[in-house]
């Protein structure tokens, strides 16, 4: 049975294996030049490789400067990361933190660019 809402993976497995299908069976019909080059171009397309997923990414910095968040998003992955803490001087090591923390409770919304 077939997913209510397939993944766009899911879908496009499913198209490739119909298609893949339909290549077959016009190489099963006799050989004429309209299912030789239909047959053809299909299997092309079949053939080519999946493009890199594109990455976007964004980041959030703190009001000392300092990085707070950073978001990164590669296909269906979304890694998000914070500075480390002994990289963030002592001085605003505590705000730092304060901030983080405020941020993660209430939600932030980081806009992503072509990376």
């Amino acid at each position: 049975m077939h997913p209510i809402n397939p993944t766009a993976e899911q879908r496009i497995a499913e198209l490739e294996s119909a298609l893949t299908k339909a290549v077959d069976y016009l190489r099963s019909l006799p050989l004429n030049p309209s299912n030789h080059h239909a047959a053809a171009a299909a299997d092309q397309v079949l053939q080519q490789p999946a493009l890199p997923a594109h990455m976007l990414s964004g980041t959030v910095m703190a009001s000392a400067g300092v990085l707070l968040l950073r978001a990164t998003l590669q296909g269906n992955q979304l890694a998000v990361q914070t500075a480390d803490p002994g990289t963030v001087p002592a001085a605003f090591r505590e705000q730092h933190a304060v901030q983080l923390r405020a941020a993660l409770i209430r939600g932030i919304t980081i806009d992503l660019s072509a990376a």
